[in-house]
């Protein structure tokens, strides 16, 4: 008895993967993997917050203009260059301004009644110089 037809219907494009494959654990954990690069603005302004002992965290929300927002937290490093660097990236990050971010993944997460979506392993922050178009990804 021969196996089911797994020859690729018109309506699926010459890119996506034929037969479908299953999801993976992080799929069906609602975890979206792979390299996301954002482009939005910024919510409110950002901040350094600074853990004794630990790697400081730059953290902002980031609103791309259709769905949920996005919330961003890097790590800084403890060294006093990273330190200095992330508290000038910081003060450039104002409400409204245009940045560029670049993660690893993300995550859906709620917290006293509002929605965002967690970018996880935040690898960069990158905000837009004056003049600068804001799709210069």
């Amino acid at each position: 008895m021969p196996g089911p037809d797994i020859r690729r219907p018109s309506c699926v494009p010459a890119g996506r993967p034929w037969p479908p494959q299953p999801k993976t654990a992080a799929a069906s954990a609602g975890v979206c993997t792979g390299c996301l690069q954002l482009t939005g603005a910024v919510v409110e302004r950002a901040e350094l917050r600074h853990r004794p002992g630990a790697a400081s965290i730059l953290a902002f929300e980031v609103d791309v203009g259709a769905g949920f927002r996005y919330s961003v937290t890097q790590a800084v490093p403890f060294e006093p260059v990273a330190l200095r660097a992330a508290e000038a990236k910081a003060a450039l990050l104002t409400r409204g301004s245009i940045v560029h971010v670049y993660a690893r993944g993300c995550v859906p997460r709620t917290d006293h009644g509002t929605a965002a979506l967690w970018l996880l392993d935040v690898t960069d922050v990158i905000p837009t110089q004056a003049g600068e178009p804001s799709n210069a990804c």
